[in-house]
């Protein structure tokens, strides 16, 4: 995400002022700031009661910033014997449903909130819309060319630095900007899924990363078309043949590559040129699906074509990518894929 111009620390500190509300009908009795941490502590009176509150603030609302202040607030509010509270522009349900789960209280910008002290106090607020919408720098690192990083990040989960990082890339298939992939791991570290340390990337969360690709997977297909060979089926060296055309056997029927799966029907391959694919292949069209050897689906996805196992002359579609269109399959499909998940967990774990 872009840094909110808006909204910075000072600014929403600027609002937490005697006399003023925190989360009706709570009133700040008391308030106190300082250039180190905690970034507050606030008191709010009830009618014979008051409470007094550490606050970590941040000027986000990301996943990362969120669990950052609740991790911070609670370690302050441990040593200075006080409740735990944090300060973001905008609190949804699901993360107010959080703070009560782990018991830290927590206010926003547009009214939302929850203040909350165990067995004495509990006051929730929500349905206020966000005032303050951050914009990202990237729309989602799990889809398009940028989703190549999600990828290498499972097949390896630790990288000394990024230039190595888009060597590798470079190496499997795939072109990207230096630009591109800083968004990209800045994206994926904001939703929790990838630490950042300096120049050292690591894989936080290899299973949640995985399930954010398979869910966003849904390739563009130009084209369609159904071949059947005028020559054997070896179809790999005319296809290799031309340097002007990327293609690859797709996961679905490259499964047998990796688990114990029956798949019938013609073989499917992506290309980047359907025309230029059935020139290659000296293929005539086939109007029965079941009477075709291959179908062709013209993409240029990058994902098809990344990370390939090279069998001589042969593209076959990676053990992840297979997964992914397995996963986003029918019944049989989806349970086939389980085996490949643990294959592809384990090679996380024991790196590659």
């Amino acid at each position: 995400m872009k840094e909110n111009k808006k909204i910075n620390i000072e600014t929403m500190l600027s609002r937490l002022q005697v006399g003023e509300p925190l989360l009706r009908p709570l009133v700040i009795s008391r308030a106190e700031f300082s250039n180190k941490h905690p970034d507050a502590r606030i008191s709010v009176k009830t009618q014979d009661q008051e409470f007094e509150f550490v606050i970590e603030c941040k000027s986000r609302s990301t996943t990362e910033a969120f669990e950052s202040a609740i991790s911070q607030a609670k370690r302050y509010a441990q040593q200075l014997k006080e409740n735990p509270m944090i300060y973001v522009p905008f609190l949804s349900p699901s993360k107010l449903e959080q703070l009560e789960a782990v018991g830290v209280s927590g206010v926003d910008l547009n009214g939302n909130g929850i203040v909350q002290v165990p067995s004495r106090m509990l006051v929730f607020r929500t349905g206020c819309q966000n005032q303050f919408p951050e914009s990202r720098t990237l729309a989602n690192p799990y889809r398009g060319k940028s989703a190549m990083v999600a990828r290498i990040l499972v097949l390896q989960s630790n990288w000394n630095s990024m230039p190595q990082l888009s060597d590798e890339i470079g190496e499997l298939g795939s072109k990207l900007s230096t630009s591109q992939i800083s968004k990209a791991i800045k994206s994926l570290s904001e939703d929790m899924v990838v630490k950042k340390d300096g120049g050292h990337i690591t894989t936080n969360d290899p299973n949640r990363l995985i399930h954010k690709l398979a869910a966003n997977w849904n390739p563009s297909i130009t084209a369609r078309r159904f071949l059947k060979l005028n020559h054997d089926k070896n179809f790999g060296p005319l296809l290799t043949s031309s340097n002007a055309l990327r293609w690859s056997v797709t996961g679905e029927s490259s499964v047998s590559r990796y688990a114990t799966f029956s798949q019938g029907g013609p073989t499917k391959i992506a290309v980047t040129d359907i025309e230029h694919a059935q020139h290659l292949l000296e293929g005539t069209a086939e109007t029965v699906p079941s009477f075709a050897d291959v179908e062709l689906l013209e993409s240029k996805e990058e994902g098809f074509y990344f990370s390939n196992f090279r069998q001589k002359e042969m593209f076959w579609a990676s053990r992840l990518q297979t997964w992914i269109e397995l996963q986003n399959g029918d019944a049989r499909q989806r349970e086939a894929a389980s085996d490949l998940h643990r294959q592809i967990l384990n090679e996380h774990k024991n790196g590659r």
